[in-house]
């Protein structure tokens, strides 16, 4: 009894004594948190995924290019006093927006293919119109590829001559999945194109509206 109360004095005093064991076991004081930690944390992903996704940035730097174009008209129109000049400068405007909508679609569209295509490389999907080779069954050779869905096949397929059970690679799952992706991506296509045209709308309706200004 004698030995475990030495030994335990002894551990009390090796704790108290060691620097790091001392720390650990002082009462931890909060550090003060900052106002805007928070707000930081939460952009941050935010900002990596904008960064990370190319049609976000395509998006980005079309609309630069936009605003510097209309800046640079509206730098012009002020600048110009003739009627005649105006409205011919105004015109020019009009058709160098809708080439640049056009150019922006198109960009977007290529972002999007490229995507989809680079997805389905990294997926490892077989192409819809190759065939898989055929896998050998037994010493008979190989079983052929058969359309659609599981079946089975008459002739030499594994032992001896009778029916034999042929796997399929087409398989009617497989045929879905491509068909929910060329639906999905047919859908935000037309989001895509929905939006674009609202944007144009928008365009044609503010060159609308400074037509009377640049009349006068």
């Amino acid at each position: 009894m004698k030995s475990y109360y030495i030994a335990a004095m002894a551990l009390t005093l090796t704790v108290s004594a060691h620097p790091l064991l001392a720390q650990e076991a002082a009462p931890v004081e909060a550090a003060p948190v900052a106002a805007e930690a928070p707000a930081t944390t939460e952009a941050a992903p935010a900002a990596a995924e904008t960064a990370a996704n190319p049609v976000v940035n395509l998006m980005q730097q079309h609309r630069q290019q936009r605003q510097q174009l209309h800046q640079e008209y509206m730098q012009k129109l002020r600048e110009t006093k003739d009627p005649e000049a105006r409205r011919q400068m105004m015109q020019e405007h009009q058709q160098q927006m809708q080439q640049h909508m056009a150019e922006m679609r198109e960009a977007m569209m290529q972002e999007r293919m490229a995507a989809m295509k680079a997805m389905q490389e990294r997926m490892g999907e077989m192409p819809e119109t190759g065939e898989m080779p055929a896998m050998p069954f037994g010493p008979y050779g190989a079983a052929p590829q058969m359309p659609g869905g599981f079946g089975y096949h008459p002739g030499q397929m594994g032992y001896g001559q009778g029916y034999g059970y042929a796997p399929q690679f087409n398989h009617p799952m497989r045929e879905e999945m491509r068909a929910e992706r060329r639906r999905q991506h047919q859908g935000h296509r037309q989001m895509m194109e929905e939006r674009l045209d609202r944007i144009e709308g928008m365009l044609q309706q503010l060159l609308e509206a400074q037509k009377p200004a640049a009349a006068q």
